[in-house]
């Protein structure tokens, strides 16, 4: 959960629980970060995955029929740190869904939370 927020207009989100609810129905734009450590006996397939959850499932609704509109960098590992994995999607919802950002990662991995960023804006 990230618990800070810099500009929460309207206060949609919610930093006790993490859910940012929609206000209205329309196409909402999301992008989320997370920072990881490698500890040095990682092997080279570690990994972490940013994800949304929409109303508690990441079963996602596409902001198409046709494309799901999801862009994700991937996590490369240089020596013990990693760089920043992204991700961002659209998302058509209803008014009262509520969007969530969670993290998985290897077990090999030093997760910090306090440094994941999390943010969204309406389209239309």
């Amino acid at each position: 959960v990230i618990a800070n927020t810099i500009v929460n207009n309207g206060s949609h989100y919610n930093t006790s629980n993490g859910r940012f609810t929609a206000p209205v129905s329309g196409c909402y734009i999301f992008w989320g970060q997370t920072y990881t450590q490698k500890y040095p006996t990682t092997s080279p397939s570690g990994y972490t995955h940013p994800l949304f959850r929409v109303n508690g499932s990441t079963v996602t609704r596409h902001a198409s029929d046709t494309t799901q509109y999801r862009l994700r960098s991937r996590t490369y590992y240089d020596s013990s740190y990693s760089t920043d994995t992204r991700i961002s999607q659209l998302f058509e919802l209803v008014a009262g869904d509520y969007v969530t950002m969670s993290i998985y990662s290897s077990t090999s991995l030093r997760h910090y939370s306090t440094r994941d960023l999390f943010g969204g804006w309406f389209v239309g």
